[in-house]
């Protein structure tokens, strides 16, 4: 007999609609719907499919079936269904084949949604209790999508197949091989078995070969933080996975590993950087879990090797370093989430450092050690980035160790840092800086509060920073020693401190850094007094310029890379005075530093002045001022130099021969021809008035005279009965800097006149 149905609907289970014995049944377009909830405990009832009815062949073409999961909110669709089912029975079994498209949707906090094909040939030895046999499923994902916060991550390519049996007498389902492709993850392989008996004993090995990075997290780009989106990656990896477990009587336990594995890791910033390369890490990832005591313990053993990576200015280059991580805790569910754990970590074999932690969700501490080598951390990860913040860096070395015992507290909604650092026995030494500090010693204990209005914290001693000799050059500081605080999430220098300085003193005072964490704010105060500018000159210089300084900076501040004086510094030197205001610097730490500010000087000793700068004699009083003065990469950036001169009693007023060819170099590279013909035996000239203003800006430097008469520009006017006149014949004159530096250096050397384009007369 055969049975043609076009369509098919019943309200009853579907062994009320197939009952008898079915030679041949083809079922075309017919539609399934299925509500499936919770049967007896907690698994589905197939008790039905024993009393189906005997089946030589049965086919269903072109069916569609809806799979509604009343307590999970999911729900499946099957449609273009096509199934084969050949010499079934409830006790024989028989052979089903088939072949449908499916939708998956799943609604609720998190939604996903996913498309694709389904494949199966299944040989069947019976159906009761359950059904068992075995067979192969292939599913093939052609799309999909993870919804959670409004954030998606699509899914594609993806395509499983597995041989499966279930042996009804050892009550055992056995994966026999898993395989798998996908675009992101590579070649997916697996099996499993479990026994569904007693205390259902189950094991399970899978393993993710070929992962690309950049597939990757293309594909989980939208739940990666927003700066780091358009970030790219590199590198293979891939992941193996052991466990096995028991799941009888509603305690389940599991026991396993999980390892992770990448080589030529890397990422990269959009704008490079920050980037790294060339790494490669192992991961080892143990679980043990008992259902009893509701306790997940755990190990971590992980290693990182080589690398070169970048950090804005950081650059450190780790081929041949290895770093590791070896971590055992637990954690225990229900209640306030106590947890514990404890590890040993070995940077680069630059120490030893280890931590323990232990605590709830809300209240918490972690004890944190370290004793570092600085001369291995030097080495290891700080002497390429040394090398790239100067070249005088590059052979910096630094002896001696430093610890440091802290612990980080969580008290509700305060985090709390304390403990102390030390260090001993070092010795800091930069030979192409000329650079040395001897016999550094610290002692310092902090307490630190998250945020600071959380929690007052209480007042401590102060520690120290010493150190037995400081050298830079031919400067020489001894026996320093400074008290430092941090409390309140500040630094601070309760105490002045003096510093005897070539016969003065340096005071420093109200020093303080807010927030010694994340620090962006500075503040110190600078005083100097009566410090002997010759002795200084003399000694850093090899020239010696007598005088006194003293300088009064007031609070000075640090904030976005910058600091700025409040004060002013006044020097007494050639019979007058300089004083300097609006001083700031920039960069320090780099190559590209910039630093200036505002000098003003008066009642300045021509003669005294020409006698320590060789230029020519001159005699007279000078004053003027230097504004918008800075230095970039170590040289003159810009300015705007006035000089004149002014009448003193008693103070004749005459340049030399000398002075006048090095002004008239100064001012266009020309000589001044006073050398030649009869002037050449006369050696000084009075004057009444100089008057000389130089500009630097963006490279272009000039010099004019700021005399003018009957349509003439002068830089020397000459004296009442005789004298010279040195007239700026070319006004609009701009060099280059480097054309400026060449012109000083011919005023320090002899050189042969050349074409006048100052005249004097």
């Amino acid at each position: 007999m055969t049975l043609l149905a076009s369509s098919v609907t019943a309200t009853n289970s579907l062994d009320y609609v197939l009952r008898g014995e079915i030679d041949s049944l083809v079922l075309r377009n017919p539609t399934f719907t299925f509500r499936i909830g919770n049967g007896p405990a907690g698994t589905a009832d197939l008790s039905f499919l024993a009393k189906l009815p005997s089946v030589r062949r049965l086919e269903i073409q072109n069916g569609e079936a809806h799979l509604m999961f009343e307590a999970e909110h999911q729900q499946v669709k099957l449609d273009n269904m096509n199934i084969t089912i050949k010499d079934f029975s409830s006790k024989g079994g028989g052979s089903v084949s088939f072949q449908s498209s499916f939708a998956f949707e799943r609604s609720g906090g998190a939604t996903f949604a996913a498309r694709g094909k389904i494949t199966g040939d299944l040989q069947l030895a019976g159906l009761d209790p359950r059904p068992h046999g075995r067979g192969t499923i292939e599913l093939s994902v052609e799309s999909g999508t993870y919804t959670r916060d409004n954030r998606t991550v699509s899914l594609d390519s993806l395509v499983v197949a597995t041989d499966l049996a279930y042996d009804q007498r050892p009550n055992t389902l056995t994966i026999n091989r898993l395989h798998g492709e996908s675009k992101s993850l590579g070649s997916i392989q697996g099996n499993a078995r479990a026994v569904l008996r007693d205390d259902m004993p189950w094991s399970a090995n899978l393993s993710v070969a070929s992962i690309d990075f950049a597939k990757l997290v293309g594909v989980l780009k939208p739940f990666l933080p927003e700066e780091y989106r358009t970030w790219t990656m590199q590198g293979e990896g891939a992941v193996e996975t052991q466990v096995r477990g028991t799941l009888a009587n509603e305690q389940p336990s599991l026991d396993g590993t999980m390892t992770f594995s990448f080589t030529q890791g890397g990422f990269s910033s959009p704008d490079s950087t920050k980037a790294a390369q060339g790494i490669s890490a192992r991961l080892v990832l143990g679980l043990a879990y008992v259902a009893a005591e509701r306790k997940l313990a755990f190990t971590v053993r992980g290693e990182q090797r080589d690398g070169e990576y970048l950090w804005g200015t950081y650059y450190s280059n780790l081929g041949g370093r290895v770093a590791s991580l070896t971590t055992d805790g637990a954690f225990f569910f229900g209640g306030d989430g106590r947890f514990a754990l404890n590890g040993l970590v070995d940077v680069f074999q630059t120490g030893d450092y280890s931590f323990n932690a232990s605590g709830t969700d809300r209240n918490w501490g972690i004890q944190f050690k370290a004793d570092v080598s600085h001369a291995r951390l030097v080495e290891t990860l700080l002497r390429e980035y040394f090398k790239g913040l100067s070249p005088d860096l590059g052979n910096l070395s630094l002896t001696g160790t430093s610890s440091l015992e802290a612990t980080v507290r969580r008290e509700d909604e305060a985090t709390v840092i304390t403990g102390m650092y030390r260090m001993a026995g070092a010795a800091l030494n930069a030979p192409d800086m000329q650079l040395s500090v001897q016999e550094i010693a610290a002692n310092v204990p902090f307490d630190l509060t998250y945020p600071p209005s959380a929690r007052a914290s209480p007042s401590r001693e102060p520690g120290f920073l010493r150190l037995q000799t400081f050298q830079r050059r031919r400067l020489s500081i001894d026996q320093f020693e400074v008290p430092l605080v941090i409390a309140h999430n500040r630094l601070e220098v309760p105490e002045p401190v003096q510093v005897p300085f070539f016969g003065g003193r340096i005071h420093l005072y109200g020093i303080q850094v807010d927030d010694v964490l994340f620090p962006t704010h500075y503040r110190f105060g600078v005083k100097i007094d009566d410090v002997d500018l010759g002795r200084m000159t003399r000694r850093l210089a090899g020239v010696e310029y007598p005088g006194r300084i003293n300088a009064d900076f007031g609070m000075m501040r640090y904030a976005n890379s910058r600091v700025t004086s409040e004060g002013k510094a006044v020097v007494g030197i050639f019979g007058g005075e300089i004083e300097a205001r609006n001083l700031f610097a920039e960069e320090l730490a780099s190559a590209s530093r910039r630093f200036g500010g505002d000098l003003t000087f008066r009642n300045i000793s021509l003669e005294e002045l020409t006698r320590k700068i060789e230029v020519g004699k001159i005699t007279g009083v000078i004053q003027g001022s230097l504004r918008n003065f800075a230095m970039e990469f170590g040289e003159p950036a810009s300015f705007i130099l006035e000089i004149e001169s002014v009448r003193a009693r008693g103070v004749d007023q005459s340049i030399s021969t000398d002075a006048i060819e090095s002004i008239s170099i100064l001012g266009t590279g020309a000589g001044s021809a006073l050398n030649r013909g009869i002037t050449q035996f006369f050696k000084e000239y009075p004057y009444s008035k100089i008057g000389l203003r130089c500009v630097l800006k963006n490279d272009q430097f000039s010099v004019n005279g700021t005399i003018h008469d009957g349509g003439k520009e002068y830089l020397v006017r000459r004296g009442v009965l005789r004298g010279v006149d040195v007239i700026n014949q070319n006004p609009d004159n701009v060099i280059s800097f480097r054309d400026m530096e060449e012109r000083i250096k011919r005023i320090f050397h002899t050189s042969q006149p050349e074409m006048d384009a100052i005249k004097v007369e």
